[in-house]
């Protein structure tokens, strides 16, 4: 499936399992798996890292200083605080 900005889903399934302590994903390319169902989908322990959409014109590059603390919060409330690193998806537009 072709995404904006030619971005492609990846195989996440295939990282499942992996030795690692954290793990970034594209939360708003991988069918909107969120933080908390990182969680879940992801080895048990590891720490999750991600949730603000990179694509132009969205939140993390558009917000005010407000909107961007609210729903940093609100990622904490849904995710948890432990094992939680709240950052862009993947990568971030050098705009």
């Amino acid at each position: 499936m072709m995404l904006p900005f030619g971005l492609l889903r990846h195989n996440i399934e295939l990282w499942q399992n992996y030795d690692y302590q954290t793990v970034n994903w594209g939360v708003h390319i991988e069918d909107d798996l969120s933080l908390a169902q990182g969680r879940k989908f992801f080895k048990p322990g590891a720490t999750v890292m991600g949730g603000f959409d990179v694509r132009p014109g969205k939140l993390i590059m558009t917000g005010t200083e407000a909107e961007i603390k609210a729903f940093t919060k609100a990622q904490i409330a849904e995710a948890g605080e432990q094992g939680l690193i709240i950052s862009s998806d993947c990568s971030l537009q050098k705009e």
